[in-house]
């Protein structure tokens, strides 16, 4: 037993579950513990199979609210844990717990470092035009998905792919990558190079993000919605309305270039939904909700406008505004008159 290397799993998904379990039964490393993802009440997030798994396996759990907590830190050091395997497990790691292991902390990143870094790493490839998506094995340093690269995988893309259909190509063999890269950590099987390069770092997406610019290209709207729906959808407002609604389905019109006042209906289709001018030519709305629920293909007529351009949408609220307090203050002042009468 002592010559069995040790590690510690840390993690939230159906992948760091099933790692476990190829571990367990491959027997190449001796597993002291999961670490789940809780929160700072030590209620679980998304961590259930993960338990289950390590109850079956009668490996040792530990409901940490804090991970960076000297008191954790001086469990890895004393127990001489060779290896941290962190898969999605959400805090950020300090630079003691990364140095905590002999080897290292090693992470799953869904991204190709070192240009694809940070949470919003698929997204911002695929608005970058990417041909190919993948994740990446690193041992982390202290700077944000940097290190070294331990094993990669790379996936071929169109670029115009839902993020379902993504996250399908990416969970495919996952969790046996994930058990190759923390071999070649034991091992030493991989170039010790540092990355260097700051890349690409795609923070995660800011308030407001979501709302759709109709001044933008037909691609680049095509491909924002698509890579973030059906998980996180984009957003819209009927002119005039400020009524929202979400798109969760949309395409290419492949309709001429031509450049006029975007964010309008300028024609419809009872099986494909209603095509929406952009910048460039225009695109085909194909599904939509209002409540988020009840998913349907838009009818809108002709000639309705999409907010396009919120000045010009806050100007018209503020004069809307001003003619209500207008028609209220006359309405005051006729109830004074009224009442002076009166009396």
């Amino acid at each position: 037993m002592k010559n069995i290397p040790k590690v510690l799993l840390f993690g939230c998904c159906e992948g760091i579950a099933k790692s476990l379990d190829i571990l367990m039964r491959e027997k190449k490393v001796f597993v002291m513990g999961v670490i789940p993802t809780v929160d700072k009440y030590g209620k679980l997030f998304r961590s259930e199979q993960l338990i289950k798994k390590a109850h079956l396996s009668k490996v040792k759990i530990f409901y940490e609210k804090n991970v960076n907590d000297q008191k954790f830190i001086t469990y890895v050091k004393k127990n001489k844990i060779e290896l941290l395997c962190n898969w999605g497990h959400g805090q950020l790691f300090s630079k003691n717990l990364i140095g905590s292991a002999i080897i290292g902390s090693l992470n799953l990143h869904p991204g190709l470092l070192p240009y694809g870094r940070g949470s919003g790493a698929i997204q911002g490839e695929i608005w970058n035009n990417a041909q190919k998506i993948g994740q990446t094995c690193h041992l982390m340093d202290e700077n944000f998905d940097m290190g070294v690269v331990v094993h990669q995988r790379e996936f071929k893309i169109t670029g115009y792919e839902y993020l379902d259909e993504i996250e399908n190509k990416l969970k495919k063999d996952s969790a046996q990558f994930f058990v190759e890269a923390i071999y070649k950590c034991l091992d030493g099987n991989y170039k010790n190079e540092r990355l260097h390069k700051f890349g690409r770092y795609f923070p995660k997406i800011a308030r407001g993000d979501t709302i759709i610019d109709w001044n933008n290209d037909s691609d680049f709207i095509v491909r924002k919605v698509r890579s973030r729906s059906p998980y996180l959808l984009s957003r819209s407002f009927l002119a005039g309305e400020q009524k929202e609604f979400f798109i969760r389905k949309i395409s290419h019109s492949y309709i001429d270039n031509y450049l006029f006042v975007p964010g309008q209906v300028i024609d419809k289709n009872h099986g494909k939904g209603v095509l929406v001018k952009t910048k460039d030519n225009a695109v085909w709305l194909e599904e939509i909700t209002f409540d988020g629920k009840k998913f349907f293909v838009p009818k809108f007529k002709i000639g309705t406008c999409f907010v396009a351009n919120p000045l010009v949408e806050t100007v018209y609220l503020h004069e809307v505004f001003n003619d209500v307090l207008q028609r209220l203050n006359f309405l005051e002042s006729g109830l004074r008159s009224s009442k002076n009468t009166r009396q």
